[in-house]
């Protein structure tokens, strides 16, 4: 079983809109797991530049 990761939106009937296409093929059925973050979990895309390129030197 292969695994992507991707972002999409929940509109109003409650479907996910995928915010770019898969490239694996049409017409296939696929598992499905959403991780909605809570009110009070910080956004990952906030985190500052420095923290992150320190972690980036950190892992090399």
């Amino acid at each position: 079983m292969k695994a992507i990761e991707t972002t999409a939106t929940i509109n109003d009937q409650g479907q996910l809109s995928l915010d770019f296409p898969l490239e694996v093929g049409s017409n296939r059925r696929v598992r499905v797991i959403v991780l909605i973050a809570e009110a009070d979990d910080p956004d990952p895309e906030d985190t500052p530049d420095d923290v992150v390129l320190e972690g980036l030197r950190e892992g090399l």
